[in-house]
């Protein structure tokens, strides 16, 4: 399976920019909140610790304690740092609004799910990252034997020192071209071993996100099924989030160009140079703060567009995502902020025609029967659905009214006989719902609905009257 997501990068950027309009103090404000939650549980488990060395207590009940510790630490971490965050921003996506409760929404949903996932995520890293570390020592290695003179690898071999470094950095700006060589290959190298690891990594990309829309997928499947939905989207992915990174790394080199400009042109001395770089330095963690937020909310709206545009192709090849419905059971877009009106269910609207309409002098005069058998009634022509939106509405009156079939029979009985008027055609006769010669009442009328047998009784005992 490969599906490219075909959402452009811009309206992506332009989509978060839009989520996160109005949000952005509450999304730091979490932060700080987390970070108060995850500092004070460190002090406590290092207090307890501490007193627990005090009282000379065993080593092993002391190593038990820590681990234990240890354990609580990281399994808030995974709940409320690896899932909550995701999930709030995917959450403030849905609906426009960012949630600070949110973040603590996994420790409620299938918390274990999210802990195996997290373990089977940080094995293959582990894994991989074994992998590449063996394969890069042994080629650096093999690399280094054959292009470095002996007493340089002598050197490296016995002194992985100072002086070392310092011969091969002679050997590099003396111009050797074995040096050159080396270092060109070992730069390669490192080039290579990164783009494998962004690759693996961009690969689960959306296993933060999976358990959010799905109740019922494994924590293995959440990984499976998030690599299959990279396929063909880590590069688009990668491009978004090198945009935010991009951006604060330039300003920080220009500053920093600016900084000891200004510090060689006027001369600056250490306070004011501090001053003044104590100033870059926040101006920078601003624009950090607001880049990074921005990349997480813009991986939200990749995910989540995505899910829109394959979930039916998802459900057929993973049955046990049960993508359904997505958004804690809300499909509410960004764009639909404002709550729409309720109806009730037994309730219907129906056009009044304008030979039926009167004014408010006239109304008073009719009867309360009168009154509802005019509400009642309503126009036979409806617009066709393939009209012109506009004209649709031209020709619509200007009035409506409200009424509740349930309470009133005789808008079953014209109800039934419009119906039977559609379904037969126009070109056949119809036929009453009553018969002519009947003369009922209305409440003999809404007997007969009610029982049907009433009909035969009354026949019976008009005949024999007769």
């Amino acid at each position: 399976m490969k599906y490219k997501l075909s959402v452009a990068n811009r309206d992506i950027r332009e989509q978060a920019g839009y989520a996160q309009r109005g949000n952005s103090w509450q999304i730091i404000l979490a932060f700080v909140l987390a970070v108060i939650i995850l500092s004070a549980m460190g002090i406590l488990g290092t207090t307890g610790l501490i007193y627990l060395s005090q009282q000379e207590a065993a080593g092993w009940l002391l190593g038990l304690v820590g681990l234990v510790i240890v354990l609580i630490y990281l399994y808030v971490i995974i709940q409320m740092m690896v899932f909550g965050f995701p999930w709030s921003f995917l959450e403030m996506v849905d609906t426009g609004r960012y949630q600070i409760k949110t973040i603590f929404r996994p420790f409620r949903r299938r918390p274990g799910r999210n802990v195996l996932a997290y373990i089977f995520f940080e094995l293959l890293l582990a894994l991989v990252s074994l992998l590449l570390s063996l394969v890069s020592g042994v080629l650096f290695g093999l690399t280094s034997y054959n292009f470095l003179p002996n007493q340089a690898w002598s050197l490296t071999a016995q002194m992985p020192d100072l002086a070392a470094g310092q011969e091969l950095t002679q050997g590099l700006l003396a111009g050797d071209t074995r040096l050159l060589i080396l270092a060109g290959i070992s730069f390669a190298l490192w080039l290579v071993l990164t783009l494998i690891y962004l690759v693996f990594i961009y690969g689960f990309a959306f296993s933060p996100f999976l358990p959010y829309d799905s109740e019922t997928a494994s924590a293995s499947a959440l990984l499976g099924i998030s690599r299959q939905m990279m396929r063909g989207n880590k590069f688009k992915l990668f491009r978004i989030h090198f945009f935010y990174m991009v951006v604060p790394y330039l300003l920080a080199f220009l500053f920093g160009l600016v900084l000891m400009a200004t510090s060689l042109l006027f001369n600056l001395d250490a306070g004011l140079f501090g001053l003044l770089a104590g100033v870059i330095t926040f101006i920078l963690v601003v624009v950090y703060v607001v880049f990074g937020l921005r990349a997480f909310t813009a991986t939200a709206v990749f995910y989540r567009n995505y899910i829109k545009q394959y979930r039916l192709e998802l459900n057929e090849a993973f049955p046990e995502l049960n993508l359904t419905t997505w958004g804690q059971g809300s499909e509410t877009e960004i764009y639909q902020q404002e709550d729409r009106p309720q109806v009730p269910e037994e309730t219907m609207a129906f056009a009044v025609p304008d030979e039926l309409k009167v004014d408010e002098a006239s109304e008073e005069d009719l009867s309360p029967s009168e009154r509802a058998g005019a509400a009642a009634v309503f126009t036979e022509a409806e617009p066709s659905l393939d009209a012109d939106p506009g004209t649709v509405e031209d020709d619509l009156p200007e009035t409506t009214q409200v009424v509740d079939p349930q309470h009133d029979p005789e808008l079953f009985d014209h109800m039934d006989q419009s119906f039977s008027d559609d379904i037969r055609g126009k070109d056949e006769e119809p036929q009453a719902i009553f018969d002519p010669e009947d003369d009922l009442t209305y409440d003999e009328k809404t007997q007969l609905r009610d029982n049907p047998t009433l009909y035969v009784d009354q026949s019976d005992d008009k005949s024999s009257k007769d």
